[in-house]
C-alpha cells in the first residue's frame, strides 16, 4: 500500500495532477518509484489494465502505433498540469484511423466523429461492427443475421453484392 506524501514529496511536486488521478495526488509512490529513472509505464499500466491488453494483444492504438506501443506513457500523457488539463490530448481533426481497429473506406470517410463515437464512451470501446452502428436502419430487421458486410460495401450501402440463388435453396 502506498505511503502517504512525505514533506520531500510535498516540496517537489510540480503540480496538480488531472482531475481523473487527483486521488493519487498525495501517494506519489502510485506513478513513480522515488529516485529512480526507470520506466514509469509499468505503473500506469498496473491502473490502465485495458491499454496494457491493448498493447500486449497489439489492437486498438496503443497496440498498433508503434510509439505508443513501445514508448514511455508520459511522452503523451503528461501529469501535473491541473485538473482540468486534458491528459489524453487526442485531435480528432488530425488523427490518423489506420491505427484504430477501424480504418475510415469508403463512405465511412465521409462520416463525423460524433456520428460512431457517442458522448461518455471511451474511443477504444466504440462498437466496430456494421450491426453496433446501423441496428436502428437494418430494414431486415435483424432476420439476415448482424454480418452486413456479406451483402454490403462501405462504398455504397444502398449497393448491393449480387446475389447468388445457387447459394441457397431456392
Amino acid at each position: 500500500m502506498a505511503r502517504a506524501q512525505g514533506i520531500f514529496e510535498k516540496l517537489v511536486m510540480p503540480g496538480p495532477l488531472t482531475g481523473a488521478h487527483a486521488e493519487l495526488e498525495k501517494t506519489c509512490k502510485s506513478c513513480h518509484e522515488p529516485f529512480a529513472q526507470k520506466s514509469q509505464s509499468g505503473l500506469c499500466l498496473a491502473c490502465h489494465k485495458p491499454i496494457a491488453a491493448d498493447r500486449q494483444a497489439k489492437r486498438n492504438f496503443h497496440g498498433r502505433h508503434l510509439e505508443a506501443l513501445k514508448g514511455e506513457c508520459k511522452t503523451c500523457h503528461t501529469e501535473h498540469r491541473g485538473r482540468t488539463f486534458d491528459i489524453v490530448q487526442l485531435n480528432r481533426e488530425t488523427f490518423n484511423h489506420a491505427f484504430a481497429n477501424f480504418t475510415l473506406t469508403g463512405s465511412h470517410k465521409r462520416a463525423s466523429c460524433d456520428g460512431c463515437h457517442v458522448k461518455n464512451t471511451k474511443y477504444r470501446e466504440t462498437p466496430g461492427r456494421c450491426f453496433d452502428c446501423h441496428r436502428s436502419i437494418d430494414p431486415h430487421k435483424g432476420r439476415l443475421g448482424e454480418k452486413c458486410d456479406g451483402c454490403h460495401g462501405e462504398e455504397a450501402w444502398r449497393r448491393v453484392k449480387p446475389f447468388d440463388h445457387g447459394k441457397t435453396r431456392f
